[in-house]
């Protein structure tokens, strides 16, 4: 005789009723196996699974089999959710696609459909995804999908997950750019500390030309979201602001909304009359080759032309000691 063991979430019930049921369906990696209900020898139950043992001659031909509807009698207008029809997660793999710098996996739960914005600059038009589902098909837009094929993202997809028996669960997903700017900085030791290192920065694709950069901060430290200070040889304009040599690329750690800093340097500018405010935009960073998140990018506080003409310049140590004076001042030089 010839033994499997299978563990299942079948509801409670004795081995008798199983015998007079005649045959037995289980879903077993994402299809059903139907096989005879007499080849049931033991059953073992908790609040949670049932454990089969089953048995059958070795000279017996196969006894389980799968049964799942003809691609052909296949219809997507029966729509019915249910246990078998669930779509589980939807991914975005970096090895499927060379333009994704990160894995992206979403799991869906209950919903019906599911945005995704890429903060990576890619074509929407060829990207191949990844779908975990319950079903026996997935179709997308209409067209029976297999693993590793491409699809067209760059309008909202229609995914539809076809169950054994043909029911018929309906999905929407969307992916989409990040209309924000894509800063790509490339460094040339391939890593970035507290000391000054040559680096080359691309916005959307342009060269930007050469700079140095350095980390930025008491809390420095490798594997940390931190900030960035850019020094460029000659005076340049970031996307339309003022030309200078020196920027901030600041990471807002503390700042999950990424709305708060943004805020306050928008509501600066408004209220401002004879005081400036540093200029800020949003921003999406990678380091050489790894997006390291979104960013604010910074007019660096300086006297100097274009910034702080004339005045004083005050900072805050972050962890001054409690007999230390907090705060420090530069007197203004005549503007350069």
């Amino acid at each position: 005789m010839n033994r499997l063991f299978l563990s299942t979430t079948l509801a409670l019930c004795s081995v008798a009723q199983l015998h007079a049921q005649g045959k037995v369906n289980i879903e077993f990696d994402n299809s059903v196996l139907s096989f005879p209900a007499e080849s049931v020898d033991l059953m073992q139950s908790d609040t949670l699974i049932q454990r089969l043992q089953l048995s059958y001659p070795v000279t017996s031909n196969a006894v389980f089999t799968s049964d799942t509807i003809a691609l052909s009698a296949v219809d997507l207008n029966k729509e019915k959710p249910q246990s078998f029809n669930a779509l589980k997660t939807f991914s975005l793999l970096k090895s499927d696609n060379s333009n994704l710098n990160d894995n992206i996996i979403v799991e869906l739960g209950n919903q019906k459909s599911v945005t995704i914005v890429l903060p990576y600059l890619t074509s929407l038009s060829s990207l191949k995804p990844v779908f975990q589902t319950t079903g026996s098909y997935i179709y997308v837009n209409g067209n029976l999908w297999k693993a590793g094929n491409k699809v067209d993202f760059s309008t909202p997809a229609k995914v539809q997950v076809v169950a054994f028996n043909g029911d018929v669960r309906t999905y929407t997903i969307v992916v989409s750019k990040t209309l924000l700017p894509y800063f790509r900085l490339t460094t040339s030791s391939k890593s970035i500390s507290k000391d000054w290192s040559v680096g080359q920065l691309a916005i959307n694709g342009n060269d930007e030309g050469t700079l140095s950069v350095k980390g930025k901060g008491s809390h420095y430290g490798e594997g940390l979201k931190n900030n960035f200070s850019l020094k460029f040889e000659n005076k340049k304009s970031l996307l339309g602001i003022t030309k200078n040599k020196r920027w901030l690329l600041v990471a807002n750690e503390a700042d999950k909304t990424l709305l708060r800093s943004q805020l306050g340097y928008w509501l600066g500018q408004q209220l401002q009359t004879e005081v400036w405010t540093p200029a800020a935009k949003p921003v999406n960073l990678e380091i050489d080759g790894q997006f390291v998140g979104c960013y604010t990018l910074v007019e660096q506080p300086r006297i100097c032309k274009g910034r702080l003409d004339d005045g004083y310049l005050f900072s805050v140590p972050e962890s001054a000691a409690p007999y230390e004076d907090p705060s420090h001042t530069k007197r203004s030089q005549p503007p350069l």
